[in-house]
């Protein structure tokens, strides 16, 4: 798992990485008129070819293409959300 530099545009290149298996995003909230914040979390997961939106706050997923996921992760980067890039394989720990 790394972070998503939120100065930098998310690219076609990145979601199409061969180990990228998902994106977990932590997204600012306001309830009451901005009175209460909270973070809400959901993920994007990459499967067979496309972007399937997990989100607890929703009836169903969506699907999504490659281009549609760039598009909405931008779209919601600029409101202030973090992006966490999720890949398999091995897991370099240094202590």
């Amino acid at each position: 798992m790394d972070w998503h530099d939120p100065r930098d545009q998310v690219t076609a290149k990145q979601l199409q990485d061969p180990n990228l298996i998902g994106l977990v995003v932590n997204q600012m909230n306001s309830n009451l008129g901005g009175i209460f914040k909270s973070r809400h979390w959901y993920c994007l997961r990459k499967l067979k070819g496309s972007f399937y939106l997990i989100d607890s706050a929703k009836k169903q997923n969506d699907r999504m293409s490659f281009e549609e996921a760039r598009s909405f992760l931008n779209e919601k980067k600029n409101s202030g959300v973090f992006i966490f890039n999720i890949r398999e394989g091995e897991v370099d720990v240094k202590g």
